[in-house]
Formats: structure tokens, C-alpha cells, sequence
């Protein structure tokens, strides 16, 4: 398996920001030979950007045409220029890719779909994109145990099979796996919600998220999820961090068990070859499940702020009169989408 970022692509950089580009240019290549460099001045450049696996990096804001530009073009990975110089340290560490489990991207619109495979990519997940009946049964058959599906069925061959025939099939096989999970993405903007809501979908999932929700959402998931395994396994590294618990049975350390005990223990490892070096691998991975969320953290921002400036353009033109109803209209809780995560990843 590939790294997860293959090419970096510098956008309109100034002179100066060009020459520590090249400095730079030469540390990575040396620490990840790779990974292709290049610096890029049009538009045209990044509209054609059909490889998930880019790096964009510029000086430009990301809530801005170039925001836009990235978006349509499906590319996830994005990073200012000056965090770029700041991160570029632990952008180049030697890491052994690690496959951490395989995702279908089921019936997604093409942007949608290259941004989800870019940010499932990036944390190590194989990806596969389906819009027929038989390729999703085949990723499953062969092991995929997350299911990312649109309830619109956007199909890039025109007409897709029948949705609640797809749906009923996907109810099947949660019922038969424990581990087997179905996000479903509802564009609130098409079709009838209605009909949505009594689908077979409730089903499925108790949550129906926006593109938009389930991109923060996502990003925020896994983020959480992977700094949590870099602790667990930096924790039961060491068994002389373990206690016993009444089988007998080692276990790792919790609030539950002899604290006392735990500080002895920990006491007579401090200052080992084990523990330090334990040490600095925790932080190296921490460091790097870090960059890996600061190349998305553009990505709600930028989504924030193009909500924003529709909302804002829907009310430009309202009356005083239309203003103060609106303002007066009862104010409604968003959807707790972090609440009871809808993912399960084994």
C-alpha cells in the first residue's frame, strides 16, 4: 500500500516563498523520494486535480475561490503555506504504511466521493467506489465492513437499481455482522425528505447527515479514534504497567485498579531503554495522526464559511418587515451528529 500523500502541489507561491519551497524540497525528497514536487500558477492546474492522493499548499486563504476550487475538484489534503513550513518536519517521517481496514464509497456524487476517498486514504483505509448492486455485494463478500452510502444513488452510469432493494440487502447483512456499519448522506436539497425519512434507511441508521455534516463529522471521528489507538497500544506496551486483576489475568491499568501498585510499577520503569523509546514512538504516531488532521481542519472551516455566505445571500434582499419575522422565528438545536458515533470500525 502506498503512502497516502504522493504528490505535493505548491499553488501561486511568491519568489521567496518559491526559493524555501526548493530548500525544503530537497529535505523531503531525501526522507520520502516518492513524493513528487511541483509549483503550479493556474487555475487550471487544480481544477484538473483528479488524484486524491495531492497535497495542495498556498499562501491563499482556503476561504476563498481557491476554497471553491479545491472543493469541486474533490482534493482533500490542504495546508497553508506557512503551516506547511511549520508541520514540514513531520510531513517527512518514515512511516511503514499500515492498512486500517477497507470502506465502500456506495452511489456518492463525484467531488463528494473523491474528498471521502482522500480523507479515508490519508488515515490508511482502502477505498472502493460502487454504483451497481453487484459491486457492493462483492466489496462486502470480500471484506468491507463500512459502507458509505448516499441515499440519492448518484450513479455515473445514468439509472441506478432500486433503492430499497439496496437497502434491504445492506439491513441483511448489519443484521448477520456485529461489525458492520452503513453511514447514509442525504442531500437535503434533492428529492422528497419525506419519502426519505420512511425509507427502509431508519433501518440503517438513526442519523441521516448532509454531505457537509458528515465530512466534519468523519474528520472528526477517525482523528479521535486513531489518537485513542496510538494510547492503547503505547499503554499495554509494557507489562509492567499491567496489574492483575481476580482471574489472574493481566489487564491493562484503569481507575478501578491498585493505583499504588500502578506507581510502583511505573517507578521501576522510568528511566528504562523500553519505556523512553515507547515513548518517542507514541510521539512520533501522535505527531503524525496530528498532520494528518491539520490537512483537513480546511475543510469544515471552508464549508462553515460557504453556509455562511449562502445564508447571507438568501437574506440580502428581504424586507425589514420579513427580517424581523425571521428573527423571530423559535431557534432549533442542531443534530448532535457526535453523539452516539453511527461508525464502528473493528
Amino acid at each position: 500500500m502506498k503512502g497516502s500523500v504522493q504528490q505535493v502541489l505548491f499553488y501561486q507561491p511568491s519568489r521567496a516563498e518559491a526559493a524555501v519551497v526548493e530548500s525544503l524540497r530537497h529535505i523531503g525528497i531525501h526522507e520520502q523520494p516518492g513524493i513528487a514536487w511541483k509549483i503550479v500558477q493556474k487555475e487550471s492546474d487544480l481544477l484538473s486535480l483528479s488524484d486524491s492522493s495531492t497535497l495542495v499548499v498556498s499562501g491563499l486563504p482556503s476561504a476563498s475561490r481557491l476554497g471553491e476550487i479545491l472543493y469541486s475538484s474533490g482534493t482533500s489534503c490542504f495546508l497553508p503555506l506557512q503551516k506547511f513550513f511549520q508541520a514540514s518536519p513531520f510531513l517527512f517521517q518514515k512511516f511503514v504504511p499500515s492498512i486500517a481496514g477497507s470502506v465502500v464509497l456506495a452511489y456518492l456524487p463525484p467531488a463528494l466521493r473523491n474528498i471521502l476517498r482522500g480523507i479515508f486514504r490519508l488515515f490508511g483505509y482502502l477505498v472502493a467506489e460502487v454504483d451497481s448492486a453487484t459491486a457492493l455485494e462483492k466489496e462486502i463478500a470480500e471484506g468491507a465492513r463500512l459502507v458509505v452510502l448516499s441515499l440519492d444513488l448518484h450513479c455515473d452510469r445514468g439509472s441506478c437499481e432500486n433503492r430499497e432493494k439496496i437497502l434491504t440487502y445492506l439491513k441483511k447483512e448489519k443484521k448477520q455482522k456485529e461489525d458492520f456499519s452503513v453511514n447514509v448522506i442525504k442531500d437535503f436539497e434533492q428529492g422528497s425528505l419525506f419519502n426519505d425519512i420512511n425509507s427502509s434507511a431508519k433501518e440503517l441508521t438513526n442519523t441521516l447527515l448532509s454531505p457537509e455534516e458528515y465530512i466534519g463529522f468523519i474528520i472528526r471521528y477517525l482523528y479521535l479514534f486513531f489518537i485513542e489507538k496510538v494510547d492503547r497500544k503505547y499503554a499495554e506496551s509494557f507489562p509492567a504497567l499491567r496489574i492483575f486483576n481476580s482471574t489472574g489475568k493481566k489487564q491493562p491499568l484503569s481507575f478501578a485498579g491498585s493505583m499504588r501498585d500502578a506507581r510502583a510499577a511505573f517507578e521501576q520503569m522510568r528511566g528504562t531503554e523500553d519505556l523512553a523509546r515507547g515513548r518517542h514512538n507514541s510521539s512520533a504516531e501522535l505527531q503524525n495522526v496530528e498532520v494528518k488532521a491539520l490537512m483537513l481542519e480546511w475543510l469544515p472551516a471552508y464549508l462553515e464559511f460557504r453556509a455562511d455566505r449562502e445564508h447571507r445571500g438568501i437574506f440580502t434582499f428581504m424586507s425589514d418587515r420579513e427580517e424581523s419575522q425571521r428573527s423571530a422565528l423559535p431557534s432549533f438545536p442542531s443534530p448532535g451528529i457526535f453523539e452516539g458515533s453511527p461508525v464502528q470500525f473493528r
